[in-house]
């Protein structure tokens, strides 16, 4: 339901559409193969994911069998050869999953965002200097589009500053705090869901 582009350089980035992120693997253990049955509404959600395997399977078949928690599939996006960034709603929450090598390697509580306040994930600058690795972050959009009208283009570069922001780790696979104050993004990047493209 989201993303624009992580780096420019990658044109190969998907916007985030529901997952249909499927990775092969021989039969096994349901429980095992299937990390969102660890989760309880209440408790420590990422320590129950981080470093089970990435269920097989497409996204609605998955969250039929978690209703209790209410999982829900709201997209994806490649952010390299080897790691790919998830985002799932569960127990009222949205949870955005790192997964390399059909494993979780990172999961991060996202804060709630809308049309005032966007979801992105993509380029953005720290200080003025753009960063290599792509940013999940949350934006300040003082003059949101309204429902209805035509959603910001890819090529809007207009910058916003981020009231949270994430930058991704591709090394260490991990989700890296960035001082959001310092951090702006170009309103391009928002997510759909928030009237991006």
């Amino acid at each position: 339901m989201y993303l624009a582009e992580a780096r420019p350089s990658l044109a190969s980035l998907l916007l985030f559409a529901p997952l249909m992120h499927a990775p092969q693997r021989a039969p096994a253990s349901a429980r095992i193969r299937d990390p969102f049955s660890m989760v309880r509404c209440g408790s420590d959600i990422a320590k129950a994911l981080v470093g089970r395997p990435f269920p097989n399977g497409s996204s609605k078949a998955v969250e039929s069998v978690h209703a209790d928690i209410g999982l829900h599939d709201v997209g994806g996006s490649i952010v390299n050869d080897s790691l790919f960034l998830g985002g799932w709603s569960m127990c009222g929450r949205e949870y955005h999953l790192l997964i390399s090598d059909d494993k979780i390697t990172a999961v991060l509580a996202f804060p709630t965002h809308s049309r005032r306040h966007p979801g992105i994930f993509g380029t953005c600058t720290v200080r003025g200097k753009a960063l290599k690795d792509g940013v999940l972050a949350v934006l300040d959009n003082p003059a949101p589009r309204a429902e209805g009208q035509p959603p910001y283009s890819p090529e809007d570069t207009t910058s916003l500053s981020a009231t949270a922001a994430w930058r991704i780790d591709e090394k260490n696979r991990q989700f890296r705090k960035l001082p959001a104050t310092t951090v702006r993004c170009p309103r391009g990047q928002i997510f759909t869901i928030d009237g991006g493209v």
